[in-house]
């Protein structure tokens, strides 16, 4: 087929795609107007009344989407205060209804990213017990590389973690059982037949999605 006729066809495709979307009368809507800078937003598994609000400064806030307030007390406050990226990710346990941890991401000086891990409160479950915030990771990114410091749990139940132009596998309580070379990662997601198939995004010239079928020592099959 003609080269041309390809594009033309491709941009009428998209074009469609686009009026499709534009049509559906779905918009975008302000329900709540934060404190500072929001950079995280992140709802806890089998929580459909709360969402989990961060700031730039590490100060992570709850929001009641019965009536869209946040809470005046912070769910909580990660240490080391702001930077220049400062807050850049938070996740939830898989089992969160178990055992209340969550995990924090986060730039402190220069390109050290930190990830932090916390517990919910047992008293109140719309704080986190100070007590419990630990660093579970820390690792300088040198030579130009991407920060990276996203977060995503694996269906193995391990945490990975992009740093450094690797992706770094964790267990829960931050012991690296290994890493992945990839220059440039930003985020990590799984996928595929059986959600197993690790997909990286990566910064570059050009800028890639990779995969990889995981063989990282301690990984459940």
């Amino acid at each position: 087929m003609n080269t041309n006729l390809c594009g033309a066809i491709g941009l009428s495709l998209a074009l469609t795609s686009l009026a499709q979307a534009q049509g559906t009368g779905i918009r975008l809507r302000q329900i709540a107007t934060g404190p500072g800078s929001l950079t995280v937003v992140a709802s806890a598994p089998g929580d459909a009344s709360r969402l989990f609000v961060g700031r730039m400064t590490g100060v992570i806030l709850v929001l009641d989407l019965s009536t869209n307030t946040f809470l005046p007390t912070p769910f909580v406050t990660l240490p080391d205060g702001a930077s220049v990226n400062g807050l850049l990710n938070l996740v939830f346990d898989p089992r969160w209804e178990e055992n209340g941890y969550f995990y924090a991401s986060k730039q402190g000086t220069g390109a050290q990213v930190t990830v932090y891990r916390g517990r919910v409160s047992a008293t109140d479950p719309n704080v986190a017990d100070p007590a419990s915030i630990t660093k579970v990771f820390s690792r300088y990114t040198a030579g130009g590389q991407h920060t990276g410091g996203m977060l995503h749990f694996g269906p193995d139940g391990y945490l990975y973690v992009t740093s450094g132009g690797a992706v770094i596998v964790l267990r829960p309580d931050g012991t690296e059982l290994g890493r992945l070379a990839a220059a440039g990662a930003t985020n990590v997601s799984f996928g595929g037949p059986d959600r197993r198939t690790l997909y990286v995004t990566s910064l570059g010239d050009p800028p890639m999605l990779r995969s990889a079928m995981l063989s990282v020592a301690g990984l459940s099959d």
